[in-house]
């Protein structure tokens, strides 16, 4: 049951805590949805440099860029969760918020065998658009804060923040 809205919002809250990653592709898709046209994404480095680099393709984003983002998360951030959070504190298209996210920050293929069984493989590790690696060091938000699990309470957080979604803009621009 969604509820109308008769004005758009004045704020968007991303909440990536707890989310585990997913595909590449869905990262990758998320991205073009949030951030401008021309903007980096995510490299993907293998064992002997550079492999593939995504940048945005799209002219149209899904939230506008003139509407202040903040992104919650937190150690159990990860994978294309933590390419998505990377890509959007880099663009500097939004605040991210929270604690260090989890490190994983790698691409992985699943071979299969002969005899039915699989093996797991990591094939590369992705780097952001600000040339970081991911894997084993994680993201750093740029507003540190232990972050409770429930919605109100961060409503509440959020709130004790930002008097105004403008001030959530003054934040990021004076954070780097």
């Amino acid at each position: 049951n969604f509820k109308r809205h008769h004005h758009p919002p004045n704020l968007y809250v991303l909440d990536l805590r707890n989310n585990m990653g997913g595909l590449l592709s869905a990262g990758i898709g998320l991205c073009e949805d949030i951030l401008k046209q021309g903007q980096g994404i995510v490299e993907l480095v293998g064992a002997k440099g550079p492999v593939d680099s995504h940048t945005v393709l799209s002219s149209s984003t899904a939230i506008p860029p003139h509407v202040p983002l903040v992104v919650l998360v937190n150690d159990q951030t990860a994978s294309s969760s933590e390419l998505v959070a990377a890509a959007i504190k880099d663009a500097r298209r939004g605040l991210l918020m929270g604690t260090r996210t989890f490190g994983k920050g790698t691409v992985q293929a699943i071979v299969r065998m002969a005899d039915n069984s699989a093996v797991q493989l990591t094939i590369g590790r992705f780097k952001s658009p600000d040339d970081s690696l991911i894997p084993y060091r994680g993201i750093v938000p740029q507003l540190k804060t232990s972050l409770p699990p429930d919605e109100e309470a961060v409503h509440k957080i959020l709130s004790s923040h930002f008097d105004t979604p403008k001030q959530a803009l003054e934040v990021l621009a004076t954070s780097s």
